[in-house]
């Protein structure tokens, strides 16, 4: 059962309490001083984010309060961002990421490229460490494990 529920805590399958960061996007440049409409973060980008992240020793992710697990699926879908097929539209979106050592995954991320790169989509990254504990919701979504069968002995 301890095992199982390890497992579970690994996959995303359950909520988790923990210190973190919180990372806030938002458009950099209102519509009416660019003159072009605000678009949703481009897919390549987010996953550019959640991979750096990970680099920096995240351990668990949540973009607008969906879980990000190892399928989780970031795409553009008619012009409209989703993860997981919810839209990512309304600004400010906000990532958690819970890690061992939240201070070292902060200034990693600060003395990363990554507010450059997302100002160059005009965007603003700012990342800040959380003052409380930071929950983060259970993965909501079936997983799929069609592909895989009991090892035979």
């Amino acid at each position: 059962n301890n095992t199982l529920q390890t497992l579970k805590k690994t996959a995303g399958m359950t909520d988790i309490t923990g210190s973190g960061i919180v990372i806030t996007i938002s458009p950099l440049f209102s519509e009416s001083l660019t003159g072009e409409p605000i678009e949703n973060p481009p897919p390549d980008l987010l996953k550019k984010l959640i991979n750096e992240l990970n680099s920096f020793g995240a351990e668990h992710i949540s973009i607008n309060e969906r879980r990000v697990v190892n399928h989780t699926v970031i795409r553009d879908i008619n012009g409209t961002t989703k993860i997981d097929g919810y839209g990512l539209d309304d600004y400010p979106l906000t990532v958690k990421v819970l890690a061992e050592d939240p201070d070292m995954l902060y200034s990693r991320v600060k003395g990363s490229g990554l507010e450059d790169l997302f100002a160059s989509e005009n965007l603003a990254l700012k990342a800040g460490k959380s003052k409380s504990e930071l929950t983060l919701k259970a993965y909501d979504r079936p997983l799929d494990v069609q592909q895989l069968k009991p090892l035979k002995d």
